[in-house]
């Protein structure tokens, strides 16, 4: 991509990541988090997708370019490092940084259940966390500060 990764570990506790397609955000996804890793070796930072498929697929992607663990089934690793896991795994447990990395308007709709799904997600972070998409953002975040797609 052409603009700079995101700040994972930057000021403020909430950060927006949107791409043009998911090529170009895992790639700033990568950046993002090789600096988060470098910056706060102690860290532990959950990439937390909404369901176990797509946390596999992107466990894969993100493999090719940051050392990252598959948690799911609650094989967690609770220490530093970087996890890539599924809303359902989370519920209950904190992390220093969380990406959301799907949150889109397809995997998060204007529904209650998706509305929870997204609430888990984003209340896992203990100092950070970052919203991504590589489409149209959800509706749930209208009102967030993020301009449409």
């Amino acid at each position: 991509p052409a603009t700079p990764a995101p700040a994972l570990d930057g000021d403020g506790p909430v950060g927006f990541v949107r791409c043009a397609n998911e090529c170009h955000l895992t790639a700033r996804l990568v950046d993002g988090l090789r600096e988060l890793v470098v910056d706060d070796p102690r860290a532990s930072v959950a990439v937390i997708a909404r369901t176990a498929e797509a946390a596999k697929v992107l466990a894969a992607r993100l493999a090719r370019g940051v050392d990252v663990r598959l948690a799911l089934d609650g094989d967690f690793h609770f220490g530093a490092g970087v996890q890539v896991t599924a809303v359902r795994e989370v519920k209950g447990l904190e992390f220093d940084h969380v990406v959301v990395p799907d949150a889109s308007s397809s995997t998060y709709p204007d529904s209650g259940e998706a509305r929870r799904a997204l609430y888990v997600a984003i209340t896992r972070a203990a100092h950070r966390v970052v919203l991504a998409s590589a489409s149209s953002w959800s509706p749930l975040l209208a009102g967030t500060g993020i301009t449409a797609p």
